[in-house]
């Protein structure tokens, strides 16, 4: 009976650990790719949708523990795209994958709509800024410019 138990926890565990596609980086159940391309955030979306067929979206941030994983990726640059915009509504801010907003992560005195910034990038240090959605960004440093997410499978 032991034997029984420990063989069906053991295949149970073996057969539902989550894998990601090759180049992408595991966290808790979802995938993570950093792309390192100079694009506008529109780009950025199709960049996303368009590099595996597991539906990707620029990644959506839902705690801190995932926001300090993500800041992983962009401590060496200064800021790449995050899913995150208020294009709709000016002020009321969505995630492209349609997930609900419950964290959020301003640097001080963001969002500021400077310059009607409506799409949001994740700094260095972690925080958010909002941006302007047709600016390329890592024009004159070197800048991871977007990252995306996916649940692993």
């Amino acid at each position: 009976m032991l034997f029984s138990i420990l063989l069906a926890v053991f295949v149970s565990g073996t057969f539902s650990q989550s894998t990601c596609p090759s180049g992408w980086t595991l966290f808790q159940s979802n995938c993570y790719r950093l792309f390192n391309q100079k694009v506008y955030f529109y780009d950025a979306m199709v960049g996303c949708a368009n590099s595996v067929t597991a539906h990707p979206n620029l990644a959506s941030i839902h705690s801190a523990e995932e926001n300090t994983f993500l800041q992983t990726f962009v401590s060496a640059y200064d800021y790449v795209w995050i899913g995150l915009h208020d294009m709709t509504t000016e002020g009321t801010f969505q995630w492209t994958d349609a997930s609900p907003v419950n964290f959020t992560n301003w640097a001080g005195g963001q969002p500021d709509n400077l310059n009607d910034s409506d799409c949001v990038l994740m700094l260095r240090d972690g925080t958010w800024d909002d941006g302007e959605c047709e600016r390329k960004f890592g024009h004159t440093t070197p800048a991871k410019a977007y990252v995306c997410k996916t649940r692993a499978v």
